[in-house]
């Protein structure tokens, strides 16, 4: 079962941010870093963390999108403004995240 957890990234602000996180189910066979699309952490990213668990993976989907908004989620007719927020600096330093413990 997936759950929200807290994340570091390497930004010099260490920002924080959430991330689904699920354990493997059965043995360990490795780990998945799930990448969500423009539209936030949605129910597709909740049902593939579900399935790679399933399959015996740990799983993290990262909101990448907590920096601007917290939580957000956005049906697939997301305007194009909440994209342009996005500062790509922050982006390369959140993809480099530390768990926290």
């Amino acid at each position: 079962m997936s759950q929200f957890i807290k994340i570091a990234s390497n930004a010099d602000d260490r920002f924080e941010f959430d991330a689904l996180h699920a354990d493997p189910v059965g043995s360990r066979r490795g780990s998945v870093i799930v990448v969500q699309e423009i539209f936030g952490i949605d129910d597709y990213v909740k049902a593939d963390v579900e399935r790679w668990s399933q399959n015996g993976f740990e799983v993290l989907a990262p909101s990448m999108y907590d920096r601007i908004e917290t939580g957000f989620h956005a049906p697939p007719t997301m305007k194009r403004a909440h994209r342009q927020r996005w500062d790509p600096a922050d982006l390369t330093a959140d993809s480099q995240f530390r768990r926290q413990a």
